[in-house]
């Protein structure tokens, strides 16, 4: 993603670790943003420290459910340089709130914001939503995809 400028979908089963993938990510973007601006070095340990800026988190989480009640009650939702929309299909896509996500969508891509999704939708059935057809052509162009096979973790046995 940070090399290629590219989003990334994930694809997957519930329970294969697509969300606890997403707070992976989040906090290497965040990693990525700091920049240290003081070096030194303690005398009695000879070890080197850095003191960092203290940046604005350039990430903004969003769980799909919750966004579209927001989109649907008419909302502000802002977004920052990265966009992590998790959970994408669970949400309830009436058609108020989804042409506000499709608006969302182009500003996304016009800002070129980052975006990382998670679904539990098959490529197929993400590709091939009805209503959703303009959204997903531009998020498949602006994210590459990533499926994460497995069965869920949450269950032993």
């Amino acid at each position: 993603m940070f090399n290629t400028g590219k989003g990334i979908i994930l694809f997957g089963d519930a329970g294969v670790g697509k969300s606890m993938d997403i707070v992976y990510i989040s906090k290497r973007i965040i990693e990525r943003q700091s920049k240290p601006i003081t070096r030194y070095i303690d005398p009695l340990s000879d070890k080197t420290f850095e003191a960092y800026e203290e940046l604005p988190i350039p990430v903004s989480y969003f769980f799909m459910p919750s966004l579209f009640n927001k989109l649907h009650t008419a909302e502000s939702v802002n977004f920052e340089k990265f966009v992590l929309l998790d959970d994408w299909g669970r949400e309830y896509a009436e058609p108020f709130a989804l042409s506000r996500f499709e608006i969302l969508v182009e500003e996304i891509y016009a800002n070129e914001n980052l975006l990382v999704i998670t679904t539990n939708l098959s490529k197929e059935q993400f590709i091939n939503r009805e209503g959703w057809g303009r959204i997903t052509d531009r998020v498949r162009e602006i994210c590459a995809i990533l499926e994460i096979p497995g069965k869920s973790m949450r269950h032993s046995g």
